[in-house]
């Protein structure tokens, strides 16, 4: 009897079961996503890693930072910015919307401690991201109005 009921089992296990394709858009961006640029520091002096990282949470709000790491030992060495708000995702792109911002506001050097970062007023501003990969990388996308470089790529780290 008991051998009759398992191919039964696999069988409602397979029409019912979770799978990837019956999550929302939402669900699925959902994580921490990372971009790391390895240079020198703003003096020529040091290997540095430049880790942007930013975490999309269940509550439609994210947080995100910047950091600089010692390129060989990957210790922390400091902050170039943090910031959160919310965001939304629509037709495959992520819109950060910003409620805070912290940064340096110094141009000429790597890192401070976090609780040294300015402040900014920044009401209104966000940023959008192209989702690709299926949900493993997010690309920045450059506003109509601006003059960008190329792309900035974030990696899904978990």
């Amino acid at each position: 009897m008991k051998a009759k009921l398992f191919p039964i089992l696999l069988l409602l296990i397979s029409l019912f079961g979770c799978n990837d394709e019956n999550l929302s858009p939402e669900a699925k961006v959902r994580g921490s996503y990372e971009s790391v640029f390895r240079g020198s520091g703003s003096w020529g002096f040091g290997l540095y890693d430049f880790v942007n990282t930013f975490h999309l949470r269940a509550d439609g709000g994210f947080y995100r930072e910047g950091v600089t790491k010692d390129a060989e030992s990957g210790d922390l060495l400091g902050y170039t910015n943090y910031a959160s708000g919310t965001y939304t995702i629509s037709d495959g792109v992520v819109s950060l919307y910003y409620d805070e911002f912290y940064s340096m506001g110094i141009a000429d050097i790597d890192f401070i401690p976090k609780e040294e970062l300015t402040t900014y007023e920044i009401e209104g501003y966000f940023e959008q991201y192209a989702v690709s990969e299926n949900y493993k990388q997010l690309e920045s996308i450059c506003p109509s109005n601006a003059n960008c470089g190329a792309p900035q790529v974030y990696t899904r780290i978990d």
